[in-house]
């Protein structure tokens, strides 16, 4: 009858509830919280938890600055196929996000973000630093981008060397429609 992932059961009887909050204390400014949680997934019922924190502010035309924030802590368990023992993998990470508008159509954006996959591992955390460069055409409908990353991930080998560092640069289009 297949393997666990495609075997037709009736186990899903539980429920993820998510929520999430937000405040707009002045103009332009945004804080809230979010999170979800479930009380256990699939045959073994396995519990899955998200909470997080977010910031957002966009100045005014006189002042064309933006700023991002926002952390996210979750935890997910696991079932060993061989003991049975549950395990929880905690995971956490955050971004922080500046951005100045030039004239309404050029953009300039710095971003730091991080992610550790294992909390309780020494080497599971990626770190990305971004700079970018954007011209808007038509507001924020049409955007060409030019975008540099500095990537670090703890324990990345590369044909069997320790390589933890890279650069990546991107052009881009978007258009939103």
């Amino acid at each position: 009858n297949g393997v666990a992932s495609n075997v037709l059961d009736d186990s899903n009887d539980t429920v993820f509830y998510a929520a999430r909050l937000d405040f707009k204390p002045l103009a332009g400014l945004m804080v809230g919280a979010s999170g979800g949680t479930s009380g256990g997934e699939g045959p073994f019922h396995l519990g899955r938890d998200r909470y997080g924190v977010h910031v957002k502010y966009d100045g005014p035309a006189e002042l064309p600055i933006a700023f991002r924030a926002e952390y996210l802590e979750a935890k997910d368990e696991s079932r060993n196929a061989t003991s049975g023992a549950i395990t929880a993998l905690k995971r956490n990470g955050f971004y922080v996000t500046g951005m100045y508008t030039i004239a309404g159509v050029y953009r300039l954006a710095a971003r730091y973000d991080q992610i550790d996959n294992n909390k309780d591992a020494s080497n599971a955390k990626t770190k990305t630093f971004t700079g970018g460069f954007h011209y808007m055409i038509k507001g924020k409908n049409i955007n060409l981008k030019a975008d540099y990353y500095s990537i670090k991930q703890d324990g990345r080998a590369v044909n069997g060397a320790l390589d933890e560092s890279y650069s990546q640069f991107a052009l881009a289009a978007q258009v939103a429609f």
